[in-house]
């Protein structure tokens, strides 16, 4: 497909990263490399579940690594990480969260301070992009970026308004990406193909997640030894645990850490070419409507797209 200003974009259409490795596929990037100087490709919800599994699982198959990862950030979602509002995925927006709250801020930052400790563990540099919203407020936003810069010199920060303003509002994020893909990174996953299923899954929550421990189901002992008799024990390993926090509880928000990850039970997905461990209470399929908003989307006689809103 081309976005509106003509740039051809390969789109992927696949399971979640809560339930798959939630990234575009090997051979669409090969595609896209072989056409273009740089590939963007998007790690499903935050970096504890796409990019963790962008590295530990598809970069450990294709033998590409991220050159860097863009973190994208906006002034109300660190608010909505304070912990100092009340509300539920699907309920409109408080209109508390627009307004400054230099509290908020503070706290909500810790999450995005874990975000780039993330990123940093595996050596790839690190962008942060502010997408601004129509009513964030100025002061916040510069406030935001010497913060992140006085946390990590080493990080780059760029402000988005690239869904107002198209290709033009996105240019400091382009520019931020190429010093980063030319710094020095040095790229390693957590753990190693060849370590066991036990290890694997301790490995992503105590270094990966900051968690105390990982606690198995007697379901998922049975599965875990099941497997392990067939021959799949070198097999990579997916989490499959809620977007909506660092730990496997969707209320915990911040940074989390010394939380335990319970894991319900395990799924072989041999084809794939991992195992899916299910933590704690998560759906393993978004709700979605009969009709996607895709089958709005059209192009009139004169040739102009139709159905966007």
């Amino acid at each position: 497909m081309q976005t509106l200003e003509g740039v051809p974009t390969l789109i992927h259409a696949g399971p979640f990263a809560n339930i798959a490795h939630g990234n575009s596929s090997i051979i669409a990037d090969r595609i896209a490399t072989k056409l273009c100087d740089y590939t963007v490709t998007e790690g499903g919800f935050g970096s504890d579940m796409g990019f963790e599994k962008a590295c530990n699982i598809k970069a450990q198959i294709s033998g590409k690594a991220p050159d860097c990862a863009v973190i994208v950030a906006t002034l109300r979602g660190l608010k909505a990480n304070s912990g100092l509002y009340s509300f539920r995925p699907g309920q409109p927006i408080p209109d508390e969260l627009y307004q400054d709250n230099s509290e908020a801020l503070q706290l909500g930052f810790e999450n995005l301070k874990w975000h780039i400790c993330n990123v940093k563990k595996y050596g790839v540099p690190v962008v942060v992009a502010l997408n601004r919203f129509p009513q964030d407020s100025e002061d916040e936003l510069q406030t935001l970026k010497e913060m992140i810069l006085a946390f990590d010199t080493n990080a780059k920060v760029a402000i988005s308004e690239a869904f107002s303003k198209g290709g033009d509002g996105a240019t400091q994020i382009a520019e931020a990406v190429i010093q980063q893909c030319e710094a020095n990174s040095s790229f390693k996953p957590l753990y190693n193909p060849s370590q066991s299923l036990e290890e694997k899954l301790m490995t992503i929550a105590e270094v990966g997640y900051g968690a105390t421990g990982v606690t198995l189901s007697d379901q998922a002992k049975q599965q875990l030894e099941q497997f392990k008799s067939l021959g799949f024990d070198d097999l990579l390993v997916c989490m499959a645990k809620t977007p909506l926090s660092i730990s496997t509880d969707g209320t915990i928000k911040g940074a989390p850490s010394h939380f335990d990850v319970p894991v319900r039970e395990l799924k072989l997905c041999a084809g794939a070419g991992f195992i899916y461990a299910v933590c704690g209470n998560v759906m393993t399929m978004p709700g979605l409507p009969d009709k996607p908003a895709f089958m709005n989307l059209d192009i009139d006689d004169e040739g102009n797209v139709i159905g966007l809103s």
